[in-house]
């Protein structure tokens, strides 16, 4: 498996095609390899973005929620995957 560790945009570059760019050249190079892709997003608002690129939602991770120690609002993260796309010779 890839691992995306991070895509970002700088928001007044957002919506110009910058992080399908990014996305697509990562997720072309784990299809050449035959590899999964995977990543962890802390903003459920991407989830489209990422719908569209090809990744499902294949679990969660909640941090902070019902721990007494936790003294900010609990963070929410969506464990993402992305199957390869086989290549044709």
């Amino acid at each position: 498996m890839l691992h995306i560790p991070l895509i970002a945009t700088s928001p007044e570059c957002q919506g110009h095609g910058y992080g399908s760019a990014l996305l697509a050249k990562v997720t072309n190079l784990a299809d050449s390899k035959g590899l999964s892709s995977w990543l962890v997003s802390s903003n459920i608002l991407n989830e489209p973005f990422y719908n569209s690129h090809g990744f499902k939602a294949v679990g969660d991770i909640h941090l902070g929620e019902g721990n007494l120690n936790w003294n900010k609002d609990p963070i929410f993260f969506q464990v993402m995957i992305r199957e390869p796309i086989l290549l044709k010779a």
